[in-house]
């Protein structure tokens, strides 16, 4: 991602140890508009690959719960014919 040749400037502003600001300047707001949009669609898209569906996170955990309480009630047998 190369916003110079959008024909954009930047600076960034130290505010703290770990925050910073950045002013964007373009003679255009189309090519801002387009800069800000090329760039938050690549954001989204890396992020929605490292995170997986809550569907598919649910549904591990329950195969987990069932093999727990299985287990358990298991244990549980074992224990009263002692």
């Amino acid at each position: 991602f190369n916003l110079v040749e959008c024909g954009m400037v930047w600076c960034q502003i130290k505010c703290g140890i770990t925050r910073y600001l950045v002013f964007f300047k373009s003679k255009d707001a189309d090519a801002l508009t387009a800069a800000f949009r090329e760039y938050s669609g690549k954001v989204v898209k890396n992020h929605s690959k490292e995170k997986p569906s809550i569907r598919k996170q649910l549904s591990q955990l329950q195969e987990v719960v069932k093999e727990m309480a299985k287990s358990l009630s298991r244990n549980k047998h074992q224990e009263g014919d002692r």
